[in-house]
């Protein structure tokens, strides 16, 4: 049995994952400052950064112009939004941010020219990665919104769908938060994950340059829950029942922690054939259970016979058993939990194969010389091969320590090597299917033990007929021998030539 043990310990040694986008948020205040600069740390694996600028202005004041946004080699006008969420009591209208797309950056980062720069007061940047070796991934909700004297009865809710996992995962949130000048404000924030909520007041902090990020961490969020839910509101007992204070709020970033999935293992043929419930309650392995209700007495396609005697039936020189042998462990083995990806494929073909011919179709086979009989049996053994590797831990996931060794395939025997005719009076052929991969080699003996002559020598696969002719008229008459090594088998086939 071939055990893949050490495959396993790197598995298990080294965490990977698969395509991971991360979002990290740079900010600055601006107010009052023309012309600021947002850097972008660690810009190697930047895909694209989404910049804004908050603008408030009372419906006196005008809105900007514009903004300018640039960096080495990219300059983009911003573009004026109004689409503001707006949480308030009196009637502002004046409010806007402008937001450009870098689709690169480089270490000086990113400019912005503010005219007028009075009513300007932060500029924030959205920095997407794509990073393979992430340990989290970030699920936003970027809507912009401004709140105006509202309190806990006048909340905005961010709803963040988020990705489910197999076990629990810490969650972090971040909230760019905007103030108009350098004072103090007040920020009431919940989150929500399923039964689980963090209470958050933010009561005596000073913005100082009008730009404030929070950051807030829930730990071990139940792997079910679907959604994180964010609810702001900005109070101000001072202000009477009810009301609050003025900020923006640019958006929420929930960064998930990514739960490394067990990939499971597979286990061998050999295996499956010793685990049922006919081999004792000591060694049975419920998974058989789980292709139906009859478990390993379920019929199998097309075969008239169960899953068990199918995957205790030698294939002999019929392929539809190496397959199907093959097929019944990978799916027992999908079943008991391990990853199929890299099988899949291969699985679905095989399914389809099996459910279209049955194990005589395929046996008559090699009485057939058609392209067609002879590529649907290589067909056949290129699944089963595919099949095998990921059964023993040769592709996917890796194989699980075994206690049995697997059984082996059964040798070619005398029976299995068919001469026609014989006697030989002018030509013949020799037919057998190996039941081993590998070198296979036959030489011609007579009846004294005297060597001949070779035959055949050629690598095999298993399951797929070698066949190679005898022309009489190149020995004399009488009895010869042929012996044919394959794998660790040998075989003796008698042989008669009786040329006229």
């Amino acid at each position: 049995m071939k055990r893949k043990l050490l495959l396993m310990a790197m598995l298990c040694g080294i965490v990977t994952f698969t395509y991971a986008q991360t979002i990290d948020l740079v900010g600055v205040g601006v107010h009052k400052v023309p012309n600021p600069n947002l850097v972008v740390p660690n810009v190697s694996n930047v895909d694209r950064v989404d910049v804004g600028v908050i603008y408030k202005g009372l419906s006196r004041t005008p809105l900007t112009t514009d903004v300018q946004f640039s960096d080495s080699d990219e300059n983009n006008m911003g573009t004026l939004n109004t689409d503001i969420v707006i949480k308030h009591i009196f009637d502002v209208n004046n409010d806007a941010y402008y937001t450009s797309t870098f689709n690169s950056v480089d270490v000086g980062g990113i400019n912005a020219t503010i005219v007028p720069s009075s009513s300007t007061y932060s500029f924030y940047g959205f920095v997407y990665r794509n990073d393979p070796n992430a340990t989290f991934k970030s699920f936003a909700d970027l809507k912009v919104t401004a709140y105006y004297e509202n309190g806990s009865n006048d909340p905005y809710v961010y709803d963040i769908p988020i990705e489910t996992a197999s076990d629990v995962r810490n969650v972090k949130v971040k909230i760019p938060i905007t103030e108009l000048d350098d004072t103090s404000r007040n920020v009431v924030i919940d989150i929500t994950a399923g039964d689980m909520t963090r209470h958050i007041e933010e009561t005596t902090y000073n913005l100082g340059d009008s730009f404030f990020l929070g950051e807030y961490m829930l730990e071990n969020v139940p792997g079910d829950v679907e959604k994180i839910k964010v609810s702001i509101y900005s109070p101000d007992p001072s202000q009477g029942e009810g009301r609050g204070d003025s900020f923006f709020v640019s958006g929420v970033i929930a960064d998930v922690d990514i739960v490394e999935e067990d990939p499971g293992c597979t286990l061998s043929q050999g295996y499956w054939k010793t685990h049922s419930k006919y081999d004792g309650e000591d060694k049975y392995d419920a998974t058989w259970a789980q292709i139906s209700a009859e478990g390993e007495d379920t019929n199998f396609y097309l075969s008239n016979k169960s899953y068990y005697d199918v995957i205790n039936t030698s294939p002999r020189r019929n392929v539809y058993y190496i397959l199907a042998r093959q097929f019944i462990a990978a799916k027992l083995n999908m079943l008991k939990g391990a990853d199929a990806t890299d099988v899949q494929e291969s699985f679905d073909k095989a399914s389809y194969l099996l459910g279209k011919y049955s194990p005589g179709q395929i046996a008559y086979l090699k009485y057939r010389r058609s392209w067609w009989s002879k590529k649907l049996k290589r067909n056949f053994v290129h699944l089963a091969k595919k099949l095998r590797d990921y059964n023993e831990g040769v592709t996917g996931p890796g194989s699980c320590e075994e206690e049995e060794e697997e059984e082996p395939n059964p040798c070619l025997t005398s029976d299995d090597v068919i001469v026609t005719p014989n006697p030989i009076v002018t030509n013949g052929s020799v037919k057998f299917t190996p039941t081993h991969s590998g070198r296979t080699v036959a030489y011609m003996f007579n009846a004294w033990g005297q060597f001949v002559c070779p035959l055949y020598d050629k690598n095999v696969a298993e399951g797929e007929e070698v066949e190679f002719g005898l022309n009489a008229r190149n020995y004399r008459n009488g009895t010869y021998y042929i012996k044919i090594w394959s794998g660790c088998c040998v075989v003796v086939k008698r042989v008669v030539i009786h040329c006229y």
